[in-house]
């Protein structure tokens, strides 16, 4: 009798287990993007949106919620401290996000390393780019002729990588901030308004895939561990420095490259809703139909796994502090 009473029991748990699992049925998830509509953060957190309800029992509604400002502080703050802990509120923010916290800087109210990551559907490198018309044909030119660049904040790609180009290779880019998100920063671009611009490679693709496809832009100088096959003839800056001063810094600016368009949710999303987000991410990147939908929209996937994204965060914690303050410091991260 004792033996059919704990037996109940477990049916009873595992029951209750299978029951919770339709805890998302009749939800809705947020996925809060940084950025405003239209740029690459935004067009990956919607090809997710379309496919990652299925892949939840219980088929929760997936809505995009745009939440601009800082270049996604404003959001990754909000995940982190103020959206719901019950798994209905997934961050798709700057990869930029966790270099930021690492150099110190402030107004942050979140920590990378303790948040529960699902994945992300793409990691390439950054790249610099200028417009057509502006007459900059390499690197060499960009030492000679000041080159506007568009920019929506102090932790946009295109802040970053003008500020460190300008310190460790002797640049002029000079970075005009404000503009609201990368869109904006695109018509900008397509205006004459400024004449460069820094984001990674596939988020080019993503938004712009005409600019590659006419040669409206030109790409000088990559961010990260190795060339973007796509890339072959254009270095890293890794290859640029010409000392191991520069060789550091070029490695720390390099981190977000590991990260790209991740997703994450809060520490705090209890362990069994974040098991089933985590699953049902897994699945959705092995999705036929996500996979034609992210090539119809010229979307180019290259997954990273959870445990891939965290591996890249604790990573950064290895670099030295001298290090890091350094790189604040061209960066004015404060």
């Amino acid at each position: 009798m004792r033996k059919l009473s704990i037996a109940l029991a477990i049916v009873t748990l595992s029951t209750g287990t299978i029951h919770a699992d339709d805890y998302y049925k009749g939800r809705t998830i947020n996925i809060v993007v940084g950025y405003a509509p239209g740029g690459g953060y935004d067009n990956y957190a919607r090809l997710l949106s379309r496919h990652l309800g299925k892949h939840i029992i219980g088929r929760p509604n997936i809505i995009v919620q745009n939440m601009p400002g800082a270049a996604s502080l404003v959001a990754a703050n909000y995940i982190y401290n103020v959206a719901p802990k019950d798994g209905t509120a997934i961050a798709a923010v700057d990869q930029n996000t966790g270099l930021f916290q690492m150099l110190g800087g402030s107004g942050i109210q979140y920590d990378v390393a303790k948040v529960g990551w699902l994945g992300s559907l793409s990691v390439s490198n950054g790249v610099l780019a200028t417009w057509h018309a502006s007459g900059i044909r390499n690197v060499d030119d960009l030492k000679i002729k000041e080159v506007v660049a568009g920019s929506t904040g102090p932790k946009d790609d295109t802040t970053l990588y003008g500020r460190i180009l300008n310190e460790v290779i002797g640049t002029k880019l000079k970075v005009v901030q404000g503009y609201n998100g990368t869109a904006a920063v695109s018509l900008a671009i397509e205006r004459g308004e400024v004449e460069a611009v820094g984001r990674t490679y596939y988020g080019f693709v993503s938004q712009k895939p005409d600019w590659i496809n006419e040669n409206k832009v030109t790409f000088h100088v990559q961010f990260g561990y190795r060339r973007q096959s796509e890339l072959p003839n254009v270095p890293l800056l890794t290859e640029l420095v010409t000392d191991e001063a520069g060789r550091q810094i070029a490695e720390i600016v390099s981190l977000p490259t590991g990260i790209g368009y991740g997703h994450w949710v809060a520490p705090e999303v209890p362990r069994i809703r974040l098991g089933e987000l985590q699953a049902a991410y897994a699945a959705s990147v092995k999705d036929p139909e996500l996979e034609a939908d992210a090539k119809k929209m010229g979307t180019i996937l290259s997954p990273r796994t959870p445990a891939e994204l965290a591996a890249v965060v604790a990573s950064a914690s290895k670099i030295p502090a001298g290090v890091r303050q350094k790189v604040g410091g061209i960066l004015k991260w404060d």
